[in-house]
Order: C-alpha cells, then sequence, then structure tokens
C-alpha cells in the first residue's frame, strides 16, 4: 500500500456511525447537554446500499487478520460522519482519524452534575485535549491516549484521566520528564483507534494506551466495516421496532448512545456481532504491529458500561428502558461476552491489558455521570491511578 493512500487507512471512524447515534460534545454557544442523538442512518445504509450494489465485494472480509482500510471520498466522509454534518467550526475531516479537534481552541460547556456547574476546554497546537502545547523536545517518556468521549472527558482537562497521570508520574519521578498525550474524541471507535497512532507517530510515543469503551465501541464499527468491504446495509427494523426505538431514544438518550443501541442493534442482527468480533480483532493486530514496528509499548484500557459495574444506582433510569424494550438477560449480556472475548485475545497475545471493571464494582461512590452515563471525575481518578500503578511499579 502506498503512502498516500497509508494517510487515508482510518478515514471512516465514528462510534455511531451509520446507527444514527453521534456524540456532539460541543456547540457554538454553552449547553447543558453532552450527548445528542442524530439519526444518519438513512444516508449511511443509501451509501452502502450504493456501494454494494457497484459490486467488487471484498470476499471473506471476517477473516482477514487485519483491519482493511482504504481512501475515502470527502462527501462519503460527510455522509457518514455524525459529526461533520453540519459544519463544525470546531472539529473538520480529517483523511487519517476520520475527523479531529481544530488546534488550540477554548471554549467552556455548562454541565449542571459538574460541582461548578460548567468546564472549561482547551485543545493545543495538535489538537489534544491539553492545555499545554505538546513539547518540543522529547521527553523521557511520551504517552499518546487513543479513545473516544470517555476518554476525551465530560470533564475538565485537569481532571481527564490521561492528563491526571502525568501528573502522577511526575510527581512519583521528578527528575523524569513525562508527557500524556489525550487524543480521544467523541464518537471515535476502533478504526479512530489506529488511525490515532499513525497520526501520530512523528511524535514517537514511547507508549500507546488504547482506552476501549465497551459500551458503543463494537457496533460503532459496524457501518464502517461494511462501508470497506462494500457489504449491504445491516437489516432494516420492522415498523413496530423502529416506532418502539424512536420512543426510547426520546426517553432515555444518554443510555442509547452509552449502551442500549449496542444490546439493540446486536438483537437485530446476528451478522453485526461477527463484524464487531472480527473489527476488534483485526484492530488489534493492526495495532500491535504498528507498534512493534516503531517501538512502542501497547497498553489496552476496558472502560465498561455502567450497566456492567454500576447498574444498581441506575436502576431508576436503566429499568424502565429496559423493560421499554423488552431487553433479555441474555441480550442484556452481549456487551460482557464480547468483552471477554476481545480482553482474551488481547492477553493471547500477549499485550498488557488493565480491566476497570473490578475497579469501579469495588467503590461504593458513582464513577459515572448519572445524567449522560460518561465517566465522571472519580472515574477519571480511578483510571489514572490504575495506570499510574502500572507505570509507576517500573523501574526503567
Amino acid at each position: 500500500m502506498t503512502s498516500a493512500r497509508t494517510r487515508f487507512l482510518c478515514a471512516a471512524a465514528s462510534t455511531l456511525v451509520g446507527l444514527g447515534l453521534a456524540y456532539t460534545l460541543w456547540s457554538s454557544r454553552p449547553e447543558a447537554a453532552s450527548v445528542a442523538l442524530v439519526d444518519n442512518r438513512s444516508g449511511v445504509d443509501a451509501l452502502l446500499e450504493q456501494r454494494w450494489r457497484e459490486g467488487s465485494a471484498r470476499q471473506s472480509p471476517l477473516e482477514d487478520n487485519e483491519l482493511y482500510r482504504e481512501e475515502i471520498p470527502g462527501e462519503h466522509a460527510r455522509e457518514l460522519y455524525s459529526v461533520l454534518r453540519p459544519a463544525n467550526t470546531r472539529t473538520l475531516p480529517d483523511p487519517i482519524t476520520g475527523y479531529w479537534e481544530l488546534s488550540n481552541k477554548r471554549y467552556k460547556r455548562v454541565f449542571r452534575e459538574h460541582p461548578k456547574g460548567m468546564y472549561s476546554i482547551r485543545t493545543n497546537d495538535h489538537g489534544f485535549r491539553k492545555n499545554v502545547d505538546v513539547q518540543i523536545e522529547q521527553p523521557d517518556l511520551r504517552i499518546l491516549v487513543a479513545g473516544d468521549s470517555h476518554t476525551a472527558g465530560i470533564v475538565p482537562n485537569r481532571e481527564q484521566f490521561g492528563n491526571l497521570l502525568q501528573k502522577l508520574l511526575e510527581a512519583r519521578n521528578p527528575k523524569k520528564s513525562v508527557e500524556v498525550l489525550n487524543g480521544g474524541k467523541g464518537g471515535f471507535q476502533f478504526y479512530s483507534y489506529v488511525g490515532t497512532l499513525e497520526k501520530f507517530l512523528f511524535l514517537k510515543p514511547d507508549v500507546l494506551v488504547l482506552a476501549v469503551y465497551g459500551g458503543n465501541d463494537f457496533v460503532g464499527s459496524v457501518s464502517t466495516f461494511r462501508y470497506f468491504n462494500r457489504m449491504p446495509p445491516s437489516p432494516p427494523r420492522s415498523a413496530s421496532d423502529e416506532a418502539l426505538w424512536e420512543q426510547v431514544c426520546a426517553d432515555h438518550s444518554a443510555l442509547v448512545a452509552q449502551d442500549l443501541n449496542q444490546v439493540w442493534s446486536f438483537r437485530q442482527s446476528a451478522e453485526d456481532v461477527s463484524i464487531a468480533r472480527a473489527v476488534g480483532r483485526q484492530s488489534t493486530v493492526t495495532l500491535q504491529r504498528l507498534c512493534e514496528e516503531n517501538g512502542i509499548e501497547l497498553v489496552l484500557v476496558y472502560l465498561p458500561p455502567v450497566r456492567d459495574v454500576q447498574g444498581r444506582r441506575l436502576t431508576d433510569l436503566l429499568s424502565p428502558a429496559v423493560e421499554a424494550l423488552r431487553l433479555t438477560p441474555a441480550e442484556l449480556g452481549i456487551t460482557r461476552q464480547l468483552a471477554n472475548e476481545y480482553l482474551a485475545f488481547a492477553k493471547e497475545r500477549g499485550i498488557q491489558v488493565i480491566d476497570m471493571r473490578p475497579v469501579f464494582k469495588a467503590e461504593q461512590v458513582d464513577c459515572y455521570w448519572q445524567t449522560d452515563i460518561h465517566l465522571n471525575t472519580h472515574g477519571h481518578a480511578l483510571v489514572a491511578q490504575e495506570l499510574t500503578e502500572f507505570f509507576g511499579g517500573r523501574e526503567d
């Protein structure tokens, strides 16, 4: 594959692409909501149908060892990535990751559940969620973090786990220069994570922290996979299921975006479950190869949805949504099943895994915001502590 084509390897990355959900993390003025549901399924399905009927579908793509990716035209990117429609003044198309935040932006977001009622966001000179620019001189330890909105943080930059990790590591060893770059973006998923590493290989990171969010990363890769491999859209829902889904989305938007969309979608299509498994495996193999070729250590952090670790704290919110969708225990267990299989695969390949499920389960206080179901300040602090113990416990 040519270097020019490599620049487009991860162009179709969006956690909720094609399934009608996208995070709108910012707006032109402060707002309380951090999640918006955008139904772009019709446009995505039409695009997938068009590419499939054009022919040249790849044979047995589920059996590939690594992710198959190719150049994506700009008009297709606009259709696939809800975050790019309508024109977004803070996020633009990116040929490697699909989209990226503009550099050197500052703004505030009203968020009443945060103790201060709002939080400030800044992107640095490379578009990372960080209050200082990327260090010009190579630090002793440079850590690149790839993740979605849970990694980007519905918190101030200083409370995000990557930025907390840097301070904790610096405090442990003041003589060692450390830099942690928060590359999390709302809507990112497995394809995006590979793109994040490729985009910033020139910074020569020593470590890649891959932060996988189990609540929607698996389903979020499905339409992207179908697009690249010229597969038809997922099977359509019945009229009654569609009406039920629209009502649940209206009543429980945060739960839908962070968890139940994945469960519901996989109930609708067993093939999509197989695709999700394949994407997890293939992206891991691709990332591991890239890391080995560039002398980068790969560390996988698994961030679970609240239902799998602290669901009892959201019973009043969860129960009505689950009952409305008539989800069975077996169907609700698909996220846990996929996570277990994925983490087992990573461990078999010798990848260091930090599973946050037992840590969050043991906590007696909330690790997630109640209103939008993202990691809260305490949840970020716990992730930072686990990573600090992992890195700080080694002698370099």
